[in-house]
């Protein structure tokens, strides 16, 4: 169940249900069909948004893959779980979602992999940007909440001790 409507229903045990409430709820269900229609529209752009991110990556950090094993795949297979992290989250119309069940974790392994919070956000932001040009606007309004979410939280940690990039 949405967690905010979790919330709701635990709620109007108690008390009758809010005009708001149910507005929210309508509004919600009628954004379904879209939601789900943000899935096809990742899965024929997924791959060439992330390509697209590392070709940037490799201009501003060339040194990146020679300084970490296998860099750029596990990179690439990060962020694609990232994404399908972030389009349940979305879904859900949940960012907490996101963070609790990854991004949190996720930002604990870059950090001790010797990744600067900064070369964090430039990925995550080049990726933002990647998926904006390619995704139908309606759709990736959708998005944008959950993916401004990750450019946000997962370079929040601070800078490793001995940093790679």
């Amino acid at each position: 169940m949405i967690p905010k409507f979790q919330t709701t229903v635990a709620q109007v045990l108690e008390r009758p249900i809010r005009t708001e409430e149910v507005n929210t709820m309508i509004s919600y269900a009628k954004s379904m069909a879209l939601r789900l229609s943000v899935a096809d529209a990742l899965k024929s752009i997924e791959d060439e948004a992330i390509e697209e991110t590392f070709a940037q990556l490799k201009r501003k950090y060339p040194q990146f893959n020679t300084l970490h094993f296998k860099a750029y795949e596990k990179g690439k297979r990060d962020m694609k779980m990232v994404l399908r992290y972030s389009f349940q989250a979305m879904l859900l119309d949940s960012p907490q979602y996101l963070n609790d069940r990854l991004l949190y974790w996720l930002r604990t392994m870059i950090g001790s992999g010797g990744l600067t919070p900064g070369f964090v956000r430039d990925t995550y932001s080049f990726f933002r940007e990647a998926l904006k040009a390619k995704m139908p606007a309606a759709q990736y309004e959708f998005m944008k909440p959950v993916l401004d979410n990750v450019v946000d939280v997962l370079p929040d940690f601070p800078v490793p001790a001995n940093p790679r990039v």
